[in-house]
């Protein structure tokens, strides 16, 4: 680790390390690799996927359960984050609850 952080420049050598330790916690299953790649995907796949989980966020499957929407003040692109890890990461799963305004579902139109 010394050897090769004494070649970065500063800001490579945070990347580095963290790079490093996942890589560490990957190999003794103390990360998981879906957990991983949920913070490295591409950010276009990202922005897909935060949107859909916003939209069932929006409109839940069951017309018994609690819609949240964005509240005005949370920026869309942090709101389809936020959703997104609520969907993919069980630990996150109240953070859409936490953040987001409660309202009745919509009815759900049929395609």
């Amino acid at each position: 680790f010394d050897e090769v952080s004494r070649g970065l420049r500063a800001k490579d050598k945070l990347l580095f390390a963290t790079t490093l330790a996942a890589h560490v916690r990957l190999a003794d299953g103390s990360l998981d690799q879906g957990e991983w790649r949920v913070f490295t995907r591409p950010e276009e796949e990202a922005h897909e996927v935060g949107a859909a989980a916003a939209r069932a966020a929006a409109q839940p499957e069951d017309m018994d359960a609690i819609a949240y929407v964005r509240p005005p003040w949370l920026p869309l692109r942090a709101w389809e984050s936020s959703c997104a890890l609520a969907v993919e990461l069980p630990c996150f799963a109240e953070l859409v609850p936490a953040l987001g305004t409660r309202t009745r579902a919509p009815p759900r139109v049929a395609q």
